[in-house]
């Protein structure tokens, strides 16, 4: 650390994280239990019984019916049926374990343990916290809300900004926040109750609406507490805001650049909301237009690539990723479309828009990894220091050491020197 000062200060912080009291979200417990037979039937649940099936003898039946299936061989490869009965399985021993897990721990104050890396991020430990993934996050609530019994008011700061954050858990692709909560009002709030004489019909809207979120079952608490008109729950809910593009938000603050800093959000312009993955895309396609005129290569990335694709080359690309790792990733997402020797091309284009178009960031990151290179060469470990503390990153060669690695795959065992 810096100083025993700021030592203390940041104690002090990890302290106040520690001592939050959360409780288990029991409504969407009860909830998920009482209508598991219609998230089963969408897909948003794996059916329990699939907790309990022995892996090894049910894939030994599977390759037994399908072998005897004529039907079944025609559409579908025994591989992809094993791949897809596994992660079934292990999808549903995952929930089964979360939600008893949850009805265990129910009227009780849970306190999670905070850790710190290297580089100063929080974490915490164990499979049962609000960093974990979309079911866990959905069962936790704030044990205290210091909010009155009082019904919400729709036209409230409050309301709007959980209307909002529950339409971003359906869909990141908003312009602005008004715009997720227009649709939210449209979709959700002026759909029936779940006490109503409907709450058939809104349950299956609900279960399908849940099922193409991009976290479903965050989306169904948060739908589930203002049907409910649930003050207290809402207050109570944490709101998640992950880091938009953190690394491109970072080089453009180094670098001093201000239109990166408005294209990834470290700036704000105009209440508007802007994916920087989606101006990459937008921006190479130009590039490729500019470039290829009607050639075969414009055709394919301008109708394959999207954000995904986008997001998958140049998020690692800020950090070294080699052309070879990009050609392995894109093989197995549109490989499939083209000849090799036109992927090539386009993974050569890549590079070349993102040394083109991005050079002051690629370039600042070659001057971190020569950094890098030349202290470990000296024999010098590399600092970085912040306001709060120092870390060092030990980059000094050390003397080889031969080592024997054992595992065992496909029933053979490895041993590798």
């Amino acid at each position: 650390m810096v100083s025993d000062e700021k030592t203390a200060r940041l104690t002090r912080v990890i302290n106040k994280l520690q001592s939050v009291p959360y409780q288990i979200n029991t409504k969407l417990l009860c909830h998920l239990v009482k209508c598991k037979d219609i998230y089963h039937a969408s897909g948003l649940l794996m059916p329990s019984i699939l907790a309990s099936i022995d892996r090894t003898e049910g894939t030994v039946r599977l390759k037994h019916h399908y072998l005897n299936d004529k039907e079944m061989k025609k559409y579908f490869s025994l591989k992809d049926l094993i791949n897809i009965w596994i992660k079934n399985i292990q999808s549903a021993c995952y929930e089964q374990y979360i939600l008893k897990l949850a009805d265990a721990l129910q009227n009780y104050n849970l306190y999670f343990p905070t850790f710190l890396d290297f580089r100063g991020r929080n974490y915490r430990y164990g499979p049962f916290h609000y960093h974990e993934r979309d079911l866990v996050r959905s069962l936790i609530l704030f044990a205290q809300s210091g909010v009155t019994d009082t019904p919400p008011d729709k036209g409230s700061q409050g309301i709007r900004t959980f209307m909002a954050s529950t339409a971003f858990h359906y869909s990141k692709y908003w312009k602005n926040y008004n715009e997720g909560i227009i649709w939210f009002i449209k979709n959700i709030h002026e759909c029936p109750d779940l006490n109503s004489n409907k709450a058939d019909i809104v349950l299956d809207r609900l279960a399908n609406l849940a099922r193409k979120a991009r976290h479903p079952f965050q989306f169904l608490s948060s739908v589930i507490t203002l049907k409910n008109r649930d003050s207290d729950k809402i207050a109570r809910t944490p709101i998640h805001l992950d880091a938009s593009a953190s690394a491109y938000q970072m080089l453009s603050y180094l670098l001093g650049n201000i239109t990166m800093a408005r294209n990834t959000n470290l700036i704000s312009e105009n209440n508007k909301i802007n994916n920087i993955y989606e101006i990459i895309d937008s921006d190479f396609k130009k590039y490729i237009e500019r470039k290829y005129g009607e050639h075969i290569i414009t055709r394919y990335v301008c109708s394959l690539f999207d954000r995904d694709i986008i997001k998958n080359i140049f998020m690692p690309i800020v950090y070294g990723k080699s052309k070879f790792s990009t050609a392995i990733d894109l093989l197995g997402k549109i490989g499939s479309y083209m000849v090799v020797e036109d992927l090539k091309t386009i993974i050569k284009e890549c590079y070349n828009f993102w040394e083109s178009e991005y050079k002051d960031m690629r370039n600042l990151m070659h001057l971190v990894a020569s950094i890098s290179w030349v202290s470990g060469f000296i024999n010098k470990p590399v600092i970085y220091s912040t306001e709060y503390w120092i870390t060092v990153q030990d980059y000094i060669i050390m003397e080889p050491v031969k080592i024997t690695v054992k595992y065992q795959t496909h029933g053979m065992v490895l041993i590798l020197k």
